[in-house]
């Protein structure tokens, strides 16, 4: 989801309106301001900026790329999927649109669309671990576990992090190998005792090894 980086304060949002009543025309501070309002938490006010910005320029494709970020921050997977689509002949110049499309996808549980949009996102440059773990979501849904473990395995790699490394034992688990599964869980668990899927692989692993007080527990 494309949003603002960096100092996304009232105050910051505050000045910049100030700037844009001196010049309402300006649409890249339009933009900077919805983003920042989108990065806050504000999804209203950054809808209402990115409407705004498309009365004055209907065919923007950034403000239109960046307001079904808005929507799949608000779960309306579908609405964002619709706009996205729109966009789809400018994927080659911009990999995101079909990343995003991927995504609302993927909440919708369209398993093999999805797939196809995020590997579209790959194909057209975008290098992304985000983009490589949502593709594993995908092929184990689609059975395809192994496949899900090499995509995974190579977002973990990419950039460390306890949510994708407990989904990681989840896919061991899965393609048959509990023994190394469970042995990763507890490395996840050392420092997020909360995390869901390597919970679920050490509460296997209790009930294979008869450790049925820490499986229930897990």
């Amino acid at each position: 989801m494309n949003t603002a980086a960096g100092d996304n304060s009232p105050e910051r949002i505050q000045r910049l309106l100030g700037f844009l009543e001196v010049d309402p025309g300006n649409i890249t501070l339009r933009i900077t301001i919805a983003d920042l309002q989108h990065a806050s938490g504000d999804f209203g006010a950054a809808e209402t900026s990115f409407r705004m910005i498309l009365d004055i320029q209907p065919g923007h494709a950034i403000a239109r790329s960046r307001m079904a970020g808005v929507y799949l921050s608000q779960h309306r997977f579908d609405e964002a999927e619709a706009v996205l689509r729109g966009l789809e002949a400018a994927v080659q110049q911009v990999p995101a649109i079909s990343h995003n499309i991927g995504l609302a996808l993927v909440y919708q549980n369209k398993w093999p669309e999805a797939l196809q949009a995020l590997e579209a996102a790959a194909a057209a440059g975008l290098d992304d671990d985000e983009n490589l773990t949502y593709q594993a979501y995908c092929l184990h849904h689609l059975g395809r576990t192994e496949e899900a473990l090499v995509k995974a395995t190579a977002a973990l790699e990419r950039s460390p992090g306890d949510r994708v490394e407990g989904y990681v034992s989840l896919l061991q688990m899965d393609a048959g190998d509990l023994k190394t599964a469970s042995r990763t869980a507890a490395r996840v668990l050392e420092r997020d005792p909360q995390n869901v899927n390597a919970n679920t692989v050490r509460g296997w692993w209790g009930l294979e090894t008869q450790e049925i007080d820490d499986a229930e527990e897990c």
